[in-house]
């Protein structure tokens, strides 16, 4: 066995890691959520995912933790399809603008501080969209399309798509 280094921090115990990751999920922001194994490690209590279970169902009262923001590693809802706890933590989420597509949720797009790239390379109106989805509400799909209008006459537009290539010539039959 190793030593521990002196100098490494000590992970909070007892009341105090119940605190850290109390005060954790409470700086989780609207319209994000993270996995119970992030919010152990941004507690300072790595590889202690199923503490923060724990801990969420031993909030004090009178505190109000946004508890619905926590998800399993893969996106998913932890509790049982259809349980009244997971049609409330969808409901929730999806009142945030969060998509649940079949209990799970794109962690890629909706995890706390996940994408870096996308939030300082996306377009301005995108990003500022993703940080204040709560006040926004769920996206809207875009509009299809409308088909072109016929030319006067009666004539069709033209298609954008290609004509399609000229047959070629079958090779001559080989002999033998």
């Amino acid at each position: 066995m190793t030593a521990r280094p002196e100098t490494a921090a000590a992970a909070p115990a007892g009341e105090a890691a119940l605190a850290a990751i109390h005060a954790t999920v409470a700086k989780i922001p609207p319209g994000q959520v993270s996995s119970y194994g992030e919010i152990a490690a941004r507690a300072g209590l790595p590889g202690r995912a199923r503490l923060v279970g724990k801990a969420l169902g031993k909030a004090p009262e009178g505190v109000e933790l946004p508890w619905f923001r926590v998800l399993r590693s893969d996106g998913r809802i932890a509790f049982p399809p259809q349980s009244r706890p997971y049609r409330e933590q969808r409901a929730r989420l999806i009142g945030e603008g969060v998509r649940v597509e079949h209990g799970r949720v794109d962690l890629a797009r909706y995890g706390w501080d996940r994408n870096l790239d996308f939030a300082l390379w996306a377009p301005p109106d995108e990003a500022a969209v993703s940080r204040k989805s709560a006040a926004a509400g769920p996206a809207e799909k875009p509009a299809k399309a409308k088909p072109a209008a016929r030319k006067p006459g009666g004539a069709k537009p033209a298609s954008p798509v290609k004509a399609a290539a000229p047959k070629t010539a079958k090779p001559a039959a080989r002999r033998r």
